[in-house]
């Protein structure tokens, strides 16, 4: 499975980004860990394509390197990979 997320921006420009589907992970707060990392490289001067780009693979190195609590799987904030 492929998620595919679309960012459109006021010009008509469009980005398109694409990962494999992460299984087995709780994905609760995934929506406001993406959008605060856009945020925050934005704030440092990035472009909006950039931004999403770069809090993208945050987010998923965060899914990929989980925390386990109690046997769920978590997104880890401070990924090592």
């Amino acid at each position: 499975d492929t998620i595919r997320d679309i960012l459109r921006l006021y010009n008509g420009e469009e980005y398109a980004f694409e990962a494999e589907r992460i299984r087995g992970i709780d994905t609760h707060g995934s929506g406001c860990t993406l959008s605060a990392a856009i945020a925050a490289n934005v704030a440092k001067g990035e472009t909006l394509p950039d931004a999403c780009r770069r809090a993208r693979k945050y987010l998923l190195a965060g899914m990929n390197d989980p925390l386990r609590i109690k046997n769920r799987l978590f997104i880890n904030h401070f990924p090592q990979k």
